[in-house]
């Protein structure tokens, strides 16, 4: 398997060799083109990318991922570790 696949693309071998590809983000499964060089590849890659990075909603006023939104906006959630602070964020959108 080549290294530097994009974000979100595994890879899983075929039953004859070679490799089938995949768009996995959260419960979004989509099968691309086999041929990561191509341009079939690239415009639906985009396509699919575009739709994870999509601007979330704000948390709705009372709920847990409002303390977590508030929270994340404080002096002591800036000094925490980076991997921590993902980890937050990351539950923070399992709240909505």
């Amino acid at each position: 398997m080549p290294p530097g696949l994009p974000n979100y693309v595994k890879r899983q071998p075929k039953p004859g060799g070679g490799w089938r590809c995949y768009f996995r983000y959260r419960t979004l499964y989509q099968r691309l083109p086999d041929d990561t060089e191509s341009a079939v590849f690239d415009a639906r890659y985009s396509a699919l990318l575009a739709g994870v990075h999509t601007p979330s909603r704000p948390a709705a006023e009372g709920t847990m991922a409002a303390v977590i939104a508030d929270f994340t906006g404080t002096e002591e959630f800036k000094q925490l570790a980076p991997k921590t602070q993902r980890d937050y964020a990351d539950m923070s959108l399992a709240w909505r």
